[in-house]
């Protein structure tokens, strides 16, 4: 979503105009190192994370196999961007332990997440009503607003 939002903030004078971008302004293989190297450094632990280094945690990814989806083999960055689903992801490592092995979780316990996600959202509400603090819901006009917004924007392209 952050390349899609760049691509489109970099060429929107061009698209307001009429006229067609004729190159991408930001690569995906330039994405990739947004979440990765770029993220570990603005958040300062690029000393351990970001990078695949001797003495750095890391944590990988693997995706590929028989799914169309990764197909065809043209531009790795661009297929792992923009077509790799979750079907794709063979293998994930955590601090060099898998967590998903073979395209199946693993150590997850997970036959009985879905009871403990249900147990914890219980107790999370009844430690609010214990508080006197509901949630507070949608207010009766949200929707509204949202749907006004909505249509004015539809209406006036040229004011975005």
């Amino acid at each position: 979503m952050g390349l899609a939002f760049q691509r489109w903030a970099d060429t929107e004078s061009l698209n307001l105009a009429g006229g067609d971008p004729t190159a991408v302004t930001v690569t995906a293989q330039e994405a990739l190192a947004w979440t990765t190297v770029n993220a570990a450094e603005a958040t300062g632990l690029a000393h351990r994370i970001g990078s695949l280094t001797p003495g750095k945690q890391a944590d990988i990814i693997v995706t590929g196999g028989p799914g169309l989806s990764q197909h065809p083999h043209l531009d790795p960055a661009g297929t792992l961007a923009f077509q790799t689903v979750p079907a794709d992801v063979r293998h994930v490592l955590v601090a060099g332990r898998f967590v998903k092995r073979d395209g199946e979780l693993t150590g997850t316990g997970l036959p009985a997440l879905p009871a403990r996600a249900d147990r914890s959202a219980e107790a999370v509400l009844g430690r609010l009503a214990s508080a006197g603090r509901p949630l507070p819901g949608t207010p009766p006009e949200g929707w509204g607003l949202v749907a006004r917004m909505s249509s004015a924007l539809q209406e006036a392209p040229e004011r975005r």
